[in-house]
């Protein structure tokens, strides 16, 4: 399962509300998302656009919670 199929709905729109604002960073982060299944496999610059695109600083411990 892709970190992009363990989104929830919430974050889903919170993605579609992002692709109006910022096009580009959103269609990284998405495609990051539904390319990696664990967080270890992201690059640094993957999660700090995935912080930035749902709020939250971008910490391992961060990153773990919003996909648990």
């Amino acid at each position: 399962m892709s970190l992009y199929e363990k989104l929830s709905q919430e974050a889903l729109k919170v993605l579609d509300q992002e692709m109006i604002n910022y096009p580009t960073l959103t269609k990284g982060v998405i495609d990051s998302l539904k390319r990696n299944h664990y967080i270890g496999d992201l690059t640094i610059s993957e999660g700090i656009a995935i912080g930035s695109a749902f709020g939250f600083e971008c910490t391992a411990s961060n990153l773990y919670d919003f996909f648990d």
